[in-house]
């Protein structure tokens, strides 16, 4: 998913704030991507364009609201990520202790 970054009076946020999200979102799994995808989509889908070569997103046309949604909902996936590999360095060391030969 691309996202382009132009600048527009919808929201308080910078072009290089807003290029950050990109990057996050752009380097998120499909499915999480899809789950931000929505987001934006319920509340101003005017500002996506899609193509062959994918869905684009002007972000300056999205209210503060939504990006600061989208914020959480990055947020939310990193420390589910975090957690999930924390629990995996757990299992991983219970292996190595407990059941190696």
């Amino acid at each position: 998913m691309e996202i382009t970054a132009i600048v527009n009076g919808n929201n308080d946020f910078s072009i290089s704030e807003l290029d950050f999200i990109r990057k996050l979102i752009e380097n998120m799994d499909k499915h999480n991507q899809v789950e931000i995808l929505k987001l934006i989509y319920e509340s101003n889908h005017k500002c996506i364009n899609e193509n062959k070569y994918g869905i684009h997103i002007n972000m300056t046309e999205l209210s503060n609201d939504i990006i600061e949604k989208i914020n959480k909902n990055i947020k939310y996936v990193n420390i589910q990520e975090n957690e999930i590999n924390n629990i995996e360095h757990k299992k991983e060391k219970y292996i190595s202790t407990y059941f190696s030969t």
